[in-house]
């Protein structure tokens, strides 16, 4: 026996209980037969699409920023966003945001292959987790830096991981991160191991190819920002650093521009 499941077949069967149930009803059955063989008078019932339309599907999405992309082996250390303090100024911390861990200074010893950082970095924010956008541009601009790191693969510390927040006021200023990432001195988590989910702003992703970070603006691969992530797009003067240990998952790119990365190995402890 076949069986045909269809919503026409559906709508009469369910005619079928309704007039046994309320009794008999011509009006009523004109319009039924009237959307069950001319679709376009589903419009009277709110809707334009007829029974059976296919809807396009242009591809699936990979994820949300800053999401963990993998079950198994991660590791997640939390610490608190380094705070807005002067000269030096830190932003918001989004979510799949490249961050850089501060030494702290005011510990014994020294922090084992770290560069030299500059003064406003030492003194006031060292042991929190800081944009490496924010601190590449320093108290500078994307266009000219200044006061700031002068990037190395050592920077690099992890990614910001994505966490489901509330609003922490309302009405929602316009124009702000209020829940897509971390304020200045709230606690984050950072992913130091694992995959993630972020966005990739130039080149074409590769499957197990390094993971670049732009140092400074270029205008060739606008709108890709200072501290972005990108595959590789050309030659040094692109002025991009691959990150050690650090490489594009499947390299697949969906259409918000999210792409998986790996990072195979702890940078900083």
């Amino acid at each position: 026996m076949l069986t045909i499941h269809s919503p026409k077949l559906a709508l009469l069967r369910w005619l079928d209980r309704h007039f046994a149930k309320h009794g008999y009803n011509r009006a009523f059955e004109r319009h039924v037969a009237r959307l069950l063989y001319d679709p376009s008078g589903l419009s009277e019932m709110g809707s334009g699409t007829p029974f059976g339309a296919v809807i396009p599907v242009t591809g699936l999405n990979i994820g949300f920023l800053g999401q963990v992309s993998r079950t198994g082996e991660r590791v997640i250390a939390a610490g608190q966003a380094s705070a807005q303090l002067t000269p030096f100024v830190a932003d918001a911390i989004a979510f799949g945001d490249a961050v850089y861990l501060v030494p702290d200074t005011t510990a014994q010893g020294a922090t084992p292959s770290a560069p030299t950082q500059p003064a406003p970095l030492t003194s006031s924010l060292g042991g929190t987790y800081m944009s490496l956008r924010a601190a590449i541009i320093g108290t500078g601009t994307a266009g000219s830096p200044s006061g700031g790191i002068t990037f190395s693969a050592p920077y690099f510390s992890g990614i910001a991981v994505r966490l489901v927040k509330t609003m922490l006021g309302y009405p929602q200023v316009p124009g702000t991160l209020a829940i897509g990432s971390y304020a200045p001195g709230e606690v984050m988590e950072v992913l130091e191991r694992g995959s993630v989910v972020v966005r990739v702003w130039a080149g074409t992703p590769q499957r197990n190819q390094p993971v670049y970070l732009r140092t400074a603006y270029n205008i060739t691969y606008s709108p890709g920002p200072v501290g972005g992530l990108e595959a590789y797009v050309s030659a040094s003067s692109a002025s991009q650093v691959a990150l050690v240990g650090v490489v594009f998952r499947t390299g697949y790119v969906d259409g918000n521009g999210c792409c998986e990365i790996t990072l195979l190995s702890r940078q900083s402890a």
